[in-house]
């Protein structure tokens, strides 16, 4: 056979091994379609044979543009209990979220939800739902998910929410359950821990914090190094008694964030900290009570740090002053808690019964009942963490004479103080309307 001849048979074969290679990989680009059909339509397990008798376990979340979902529940089956976990607004409370987890609910409250997933036939919808096909990703886009897991172990597991009445049903558990599950929780995590050690090195020495709670036998107690602004020194404090409601405010916010676990998948700072200058230095530790600890490098929330600014604080508050400027003058007030010594003294200028004529008093002496109740409004409400808090707003051309105006102030031990033009809510002012009320009838 010639030359040419042997490269043209040559050449037949590589077309013929060409096509054989481009049906195969067609054969498979089909085999692949029909097996991520069969995936997105069926789940990972991809039997349509479940029923609700074969649910184990069973999520569903909403998620938009807040750091915390809009709603987030799992129930599961542990051997013959079901436990049941949530994170959403209350229904019963306005302006309360909670967050649990793990929580044993009675059987026929885990069937009542299990009855709704049959009535609704949510197993065959799921099943048949598809996934939407995303293209680009969008940040701000809300998530939907829902997942069921089975005996086998399988599940299914697709891109949406559940009927309204299902989410209703959980929302119900949640606010029938959250008060026992939020104790509970907290009381687990008070156990379990016996101190905890936050602080940061901030480039701006005056942010630079370091707070520590500690566990004394049945007593918490709390440590501190801070300032309360720009231009004040860092104030301090050893061993400060807390009351149970003070370490609580701690401990739920640490449960809330589930703290104990984020910090352990973290590194550890750096041992020489100190040296650092270039950069924000974070260090939270717990130490536990079967003898471990953690050390790491997570920086803590703003919430812990404004709760524990304004613990901090509250323990050194020696004057709290709020004040409401308006064109309704039996509207207007002023206010005024003052210590001396051991001793606390109101003064105020206000119409009492916030209709008449203004009376005004100068230092008449209250009880440490009265006092307390004011110190804690303003540590639940972190009012001063509110105040270091505030930022001036642009400056505007256009002045309005007939605007409200506030101003709320905090005078420390040490002398220094913190202020800004803000309303601090309604339930201080009515909390200083009583207390000038009742004094101003003796």
């Amino acid at each position: 056979m010639d030359r040419a001849c042997r490269n043209s048979v040559r050449s037949a074969a590589n077309r013929c091994t060409d096509a054989m290679k481009c049906r195969r990989s067609v054969r498979v680009v089909i085999i692949m379609s029909v097996v991520l059909t069969v995936s997105a339509l069926f789940g990972c397990g991809g039997s349509g044979k479940y029923t609700v008798d074969d649910i184990i376990s069973f999520h569903t979340s909403y998620y938009g543009m807040a750091s915390n979902p809009v709603y987030a529940f799992v129930l599961r089956k542990q051997d013959e209990n079901w436990l049941f976990s949530a994170s959403c607004w209350v229904k019963s409370r306005e302006d309360c979220y909670t967050s649990f987890s793990s929580f044993p609910i009675p059987t026929e409250e885990a069937e009542k939800f299990l009855e709704i997933i049959r009535e609704e036939d949510e197993i065959r919808r799921l099943r048949k739902y598809r996934n939407p096909i995303r293209f680009f990703h969008i940040a701000d886009e809300p998530m939907r998910s829902s997942r069921m897991t089975f005996t086998d172990g399988n599940s299914i597991e697709k891109e949406t929410k559940l009927c309204d009445r299902a989410i209703d049903c959980l929302r119900d558990l949640a606010d029938r359950h959250y008060e026992a599950a939020e104790k509970a929780e907290l009381i687990a995590i008070k156990n379990k821990l016996t101190s905890v050690f936050i602080r940061l090195k901030d480039t701006e020495p005056w942010r630079s914090h370091s707070f520590t709670l500690k566990k004394d036998g049945d007593h918490w107690y709390f440590s501190f190094e801070c300032s309360f602004g720009e231009d004040s020194l860092p104030v301090k404090a050893e061993n400060v008694r807390l009351s149970d409601e003070e370490t609580d405010d701690v401990i739920r916010i640490i449960a809330k964030y589930d703290l104990i676990s984020k910090a352990s998948e973290y590194a550890e700072p750096p041992e020489d900290i100190d040296s650092i200058t270039d950069r924000n230095v974070y260090i939270t530790e717990f130490s536990l009570a079967d003898g471990s600890g953690i050390n790491s490098s997570l920086p803590a929330p703003d919430e812990l740090t404004g709760c524990l600014y304004g613990l901090a604080g509250a323990k050194l508050l020696t004057e709290v002053n709020i004040s409401r400027s308006c064109m309704d003058h039996s509207s207007s007030y002023s206010f005024s808690l003052e210590k001396a010594e051991d001793n606390w003294f109101l003064s105020f200028d206000c119409a009492t019964d916030r209709k008449g004529y203004h009376t005004n008093a100068e230092k008449l002496p209250v009880n440490a009942e009265e006092a307390e109740e004011i110190l804690r409004i303003v540590r639940d409400q972190r009012l001063i963490s509110e105040v270091l808090s505030y930022e001036e707003p642009p400056e505007s051309d256009i002045y309005t004479f007939d605007e409200t105006t506030y101003n709320t102030s905090f005078v420390l031990s040490d002398g220094s103080s913190v202020h800004a033009p803000i309303n601090v809510g309604s339930e201080l002012s009515d909390a200083f309307y009583s207390l000038a009320g009742r004094i101003n009838k003796k």
